[in-house]
């Protein structure tokens, strides 16, 4: 068993999609998605040694509305283009270092973590002039 893949059993498995606005979309607007996960140190027996696991975030692969994209950084903008429920999906690879006692060692390649999902509900605004303000007439349209 190669060291990467002992390494890879302890890599972060939480972290969340954050959207602003929160948990909703407008049709032709950017929203800002955001995955939400930190850098995790970790102590690990590997190969039978007590060992330290530093898993630092890297990359972000994004599955947005059928279109897949590749960040560096942890937020991207998405314009919908349909309204109705859309799931949003990233999985984060990190940077894995290795400290045996030694100091630390940066590992090679990428270690992916498990995909982060969220759905977002995407709707359409619509604007309709009025003749009063909804204080003057709290009946009337759009108040």
């Amino acid at each position: 068993m190669d060291i990467e893949r002992e390494v890879a059993r302890f890599v972060p498995k939480d972290g969340r999609i954050s959207s602003d606005p929160d948990g909703v979309a407008v049709v032709g607007e950017r929203t800002r998605l955001t995955a939400r996960v930190d850098a995790v140190t970790r102590d690990a027996e590997i190969l039978g040694r007590d060992v330290r696991v530093r898993f630092e975030p890297l990359r972000f692969v994004w599955t947005i509305g059928g279109e897949r994209r590749e960040t560096e950084a942890a937020a991207t903008d998405y314009s919908f283009t349909e309204r109705g429920s859309e799931t949003v999906q990233v999985t984060p690879g990190y940077r894995a270092s290795l400290d045996a006692g030694d100091g630390w060692r940066e590992l090679p390649g990428v270690v992916d973590g498990p995909a982060l999902q969220t759905t977002l509900r995407v709707v359409e605004v619509r604007s309709v002039n009025v003749g009063e303000s909804c204080d003057d007439d709290p009946d009337g349209p759009g108040c």
